[in-house]
């Protein structure tokens, strides 16, 4: 009875940093931290993958005797699950900006929808390509990546041995520079064709000026970018492997920058 509990005694710290690891995890990993899926739902996955892993993982020789080493190994465990979900997140994220830019150059800026998958009103276009990117992340059994991760990052990172560095904090900050400008790379054909309607419907302002233009431009522009948009989808899958590739780069990158000594 009493080697049982001792046993449990010593089990216990390194159990609950794995479960905070997951659970920081499971909070901003894509898809798995969309507020469709309940906190309850995802503390109860937490805690089933806590059970699987536990036993196949690495644990850190390092012990834990004060209740502030462990407020602190804890803190440690959650900020290095949230950095390497937050990254993949953002990568994501890519898409959504990317059809915020289209919609607005399309001038329906302002047609807004409810997102399920932030609790927000997004663009209908950004909305339309993360619903599109997520579906083709499915089709291509992309989630086995993210489910592969949860164990995987012990493996680099043991549970108690993991260092926050300023390089991990650079790296996030840099994912966050290159979403960016791959959300306007993925946006730039779209932008310049609307660009070149507009230099259209300008000419013919200034040709025909009898025409009431204000009453042609909008529905031009806005059958012009679903056209675009149409086409977009034969490219989808070259622009999703730059996402695809960048993810992987991120979590290596991530993963080695705070590993342990």
């Amino acid at each position: 009875m009493f080697e049982l509990i001792d046993k449990l005694v010593l089990v216990m710290p390194s159990f609950l940093l794995t479960f905070v690891r997951l659970s920081g995890l499971l909070m901003t990993l894509p898809i798995l931290s969309y507020p469709m899926i309940t906190n309850r739902l995802r503390i109860s996955l937490a805690l089933m993958m806590t059970f699987i892993l536990f036993p196949l993982i690495e644990q850190s020789s390092i012990e834990i005797t004060t209740n502030s080493a462990l407020i602190l190994a804890t803190f440690k465990e959650l900020t290095i699950g949230l950095m390497l979900g937050l990254g993949t997140r953002v990568i994501f994220e890519s898409f959504s900006w990317a059809g915020a830019f289209v919609g607005r150059q399309m001038g329906i800026a302002m047609a807004n929808v409810m997102d399920p998958t932030s609790n927000s009103q997004i663009p209908i276009v950004s909305q339309f390509w993360l619903l599109v990117v997520v579906a083709f992340f499915f089709s291509i059994n992309g989630h086995y990546m993210f489910v592969e991760t949860l164990y995987r990052n012990f493996e680099t990172i043991p549970v108690g041995s993991g260092v926050i560095s300023t390089s991990s904090g650079r790296i996030l900050m840099n994912t966050g520079a290159v979403a960016f400008i791959n959300a306007f790379q993925f946006s730039a054909p779209a932008i310049v064709f609307l660009l070149v309607v507009d230099t259209a419907i300008a000419f013919t302002a200034r040709i025909m000026p009898q025409m009431n233009i204000f009453m042609v431009t909008l529905p031009l522009k806005i059958a012009s970018g679903l056209v675009v948009l149409v086409i977009s989808l034969d490219m989808f899958e070259m622009l999703f492997d730059i996402l695809f590739q960048g993810t992987q780069e991120y979590l290596f990158n991530a993963m080695q920058s705070m590993k342990g000594a």
